[in-house]
């Protein structure tokens, strides 16, 4: 076992001592009186298909009793649900014994439930493990709700695996216990071998992509010695690299520092273009949706200098603006960490390629935002806007009412709009010269203001919410704003009551003469079509699939698209990642995904939080928003996460992309018909070799570790490398953008 490993068990083991036991019932599996399969004291529920439930007397660890839930199906899905009385905001430790045939996912659960039996919150995630046929034992953590008086217990068979097969289930312990201890990283490669040189100056520099999750605990190999920073970019464009550190004994102060870059003819790019951040880490969530925590390289924070700890590893993110102005060619420099007691340099090459990148038109890249101040300064939704256009966004998800102050009766209602802001800050998004139409997720004032004259649904109700659309929107005119996608409610496809509702607000929409958007159609079969034809921009929850069920195949889902565009509707997506740390998963979504898919961009949640994002307020000292911009505050000087500068690499592919599509054509046009062809296959084959059919369909797509191991306290922990779902390595990404920046240059020269 790894030293931080067995610190962390130890750690556990010192705090953890087990506490009271919650009444499970039949907590075994040992006894089912009636002898219909399901045990006593539980429910067995059939998800979907026609999944069974059986007892297996001596089928268990060491021969004990055990439960099987059987999926004939890929698409079977089973549970065994029990209701269990607890105490509310306390933390309580899940223990279970599992087993899976290959493949096959078995997980274990909790949803805290109010006094009056409603659902209160959950972690769906609790215990989750794959099959390989063997019996494991495992833990989770969870705390129940402040209003906590049951929690829903349940143990699933295959729920996220689609996978036919089956799964078991024994000795089912739930104690109380006093923190939810944070999740280590469990480093596969044995201490690193140190020379005498990296010793005397106190560690080592590391090859390490940016695209990578790098804990604290990461340990590298010795062919992973860093010897060289090489970097390309076009004309005008934003570029990351990483420098990252092995420690070999602890350090008080790491600097980095790059040189000007040196270029043809006396040229150099440095000074403000070349700028240096800080990973900043901090305790984040794996995902929005679980009660877990552990530290992750959550964001740069605008400064050069941190401490380390022996055998730890840092980051430094460095990023090199391309002047527009540059000359093309090869740059040349170094960067160099100073420890104190020594420092290593390695030198830094830049390949400016002779491309003017173009801007995708009819395309949405943007954030869910709403009016919020992120910086100090005089003009904060003017800086905010900058951020964003220089990060490549086109578009604004924004939130909110209108801030409008409505009167008057049906036929002569006012809208003032004098003191809102939202139409402040969409006078903003006009100045910061978004090219793509708003999106604007409605408050509820107007839906409100409309049920004065009659209950949604009603002729009343359509027609005074048409008229204070109308209105808006007239005003909206004179001050220039762009076209407007109402999305009037957020959704709503599952929640038959709202959907109602929403319904009545497209309807009104449609009279109003407006274009309208809904997020999440792809949830439910039913509903989903039902707002279709009242539906100009549909965003489907994390892409081409019908969620909880399968991602489509290309050629089917192809289909789909032009089935939407020739309709004259718009296809999005949202929510692929919900974390604003994984930059891996944002560079893909943000990109290529975007090109391979032939939809037409993406709205990521969110831009910053209505709460709290530095932890203080959290019970387990957690950041929990979803975050990629970090605010200033008094105490924190902000700055973007990891994730959102994976965006910006996402927007960038996405653009060498469409630079080299739209050549293509204007090449055709210009009957020049070999260097068309050409551009062309390279477009046609891009893709060949990308495979999808991985991405989950029931949670953020953000992906997973390619190992894990467990600690001493029975909980999974993280190995290897973290890896989105598809069938690209890390490094294809560059080797894609590269094969389209070649094809463009030959293209121009032609």
């Amino acid at each position: 076992m790894g030293a931080a490993v067995l610190g962390l068990a130890l750690a556990w083991m010192a705090w953890a001592a087990p506490g009271e036991k919650v009444d499970v019932k039949n907590a075994d599996f040992a006894t089912d009186e009636n002898g219909d399969g399901t045990p006593d004291g539980w429910g067995f529920s059939k998800r979907k298909g026609e999944p069974t439930c059986a007892l297996e007397a001596e089928g268990g660890p060491e021969g004990g009793p055990c439960v099987r839930i059987d999926c004939p199906a890929d698409g079977d899905q089973g549970l065994l649900t029990q209701r269990v009385p607890v105490e509310p905001d306390t933390v309580y430790r899940f223990v279970a014994w599992t087993k899976a045939t290959e493949g096959l996912v078995v997980t274990l659960s909790a949803s805290s439930y109010s006094a009056e039996s409603k659902w209160l919150d959950a972690d769906y995630y609790l215990i989750d493990v794959r099959g390989d046929g063997h019996w494991v034992q495992r833990a989770g953590y969870y705390r129940t709700n402040a209003e906590a008086a049951t929690i829903n217990l349940a143990v699933w068979a295959n729920w996220h695996s689609a996978q036919a097969g089956s799964g078991w289930f024994a000795g089912i312990e739930v104690t109380e216990v006093d923190e939810i201890p944070a999740l280590g990283y469990a480093p596969e490669n044995p201490p690193f071998p140190f020379n005498d040189a990296e010793k005397r100056r106190g560690f080592t520099l590391i090859r390490r992509s940016y695209l990578n999750l790098m804990p604290r605990a990461y340990r590298p190999t010795a062919e992973e010695r860093l010897d060289r920073i090489e970097i390309a970019a076009s004309l005008g464009e934003y570029e990351p690299a990483m420098v990252a550190v092995h420690a070999a004994r602890d350090l008080e102060k790491l600097t980095c520092t790059v040189s000007d870059l040196a270029g043809p003819g006396g040229a150099k790019i440095g000074g403000g273009d070349v700028q240096v951040a800080v990973v900043r880490h901090m305790m984040k969530p794996s995902h929005y949706s679980r009660k877990d925590k552990w530290l992750v390289p959550a964001y740069l924070e605008p400064k050069n200098l941190q401490s380390a700890e022996a055998d730890r590893s840092y980051q430094f993110w460095v990023t090199v603006h391309v002047p527009e102005d540059a000359a093309p060619g090869e740059y040349s420099g170094q960067a160099t960490v100073d420890a104190g007691s020594g420092e290593q340099s390695v030198p830094v090459r830049l390949t400016v390629w002779p491309i003017r990148l173009r801007e995708p038109e009819g395309v949405w890249f943007g954030f869910y935002d709403w009016h919020s101040v992120v910086r100090d300064v005089e003009d904060p939704t003017g800086w905010k806007y900058a951020d964003m256009r220089a990060h490549g966004l086109t578009s604004v998800g924004y939130c909110g009412s209108s801030g409008a102050k409505l009167e008057g009766d049906l036929g002569q209602i006012t809208v003032d709009l004098s003191e809102s802001d939202l139409a402040a800050d969409f006078d903003a998004y006009v100045r910061a010269g978004f090219p793509a139409p708003i999106v604007w997720l409605m408050g509820g004032e107007v839906r409100n203001y409309a049920s004065k004259f009659g209950e949604p649904g009603s002729a009343e109700f359509e027609s005074a919410y048409a008229e204070i659309i109308r209105k808006f929107n007239e005003q909206g005119a004179e001050r220039g704003w762009p076209t407007i996608y109402y999305q009037p409610q957020d959704e709503v496809f599952s929640k038959p009551e709202r959907f109602a509702v929403a319904l009545a607000e497209l309807r009104a929409l449609r009279k109003a003469g407006v274009l309208t958007e809904m997020d999440g159609p792809n949830t439910n079969h039913e509903t989903g079509p039902q707002a279709y034809a009242l539906t100009d921009m549909l965003v489907n929850v994390y892409g081409p699939l019908f969620y909880g069920e399968r991602v489509y195949s290309p050629d089917e889902w192809r289909d789909i698209v032009a089935g939407y565009h020739a309709d004259g509707k718009k296809i999005l997506y949202y929510n692929f990642d919900t974390t604003g740390y994984h930059p891996e998963c944002m560079r893909f979504s943000n990109g290529f995904y975007i090109a391979a898919t032939g939809n037409d961009g993406i709205l990521n949640w969110a831009y910053t939080s209505r709460r709290n994002n530095y932890g203080e307020t959290d019970p387990e000292g957690v950041a929990r928003a979803i975050t990629f911009e970090f605010p200033q505050t008094e105490t924190e000087a902000g700055g973007p996460s990891t994730g959102y500068e994976g965006i910006r690499e996402g927007v960038d592919d996405y653009r060498y992309w469409y630079t080299l599509k739209t050549m293509a054509a204007e090449a055709r046009r210009q009957g020049k018909e070999n260097a068309a062809q050409a551009a062309e296959a390279v477009l046609t084959h891009l893709f060949d070799d990308l495979d999808m059919s991985g991405l989950r369909t029931n949670m953020s797509l953000q992906g997973d570790w390619t190992r894990a191991t467990t600690d001493e306290s029975l909980r999974s922990a993280p190995s290897g490398e973290y890896k989105l779902g598809i069938s690209w390595s890390k490094a294809r990404y560059d080797e894609k953008r590269r094969l389209l920046a070649e094809a463009i240059i030959k293209l121009q020269r032609q």
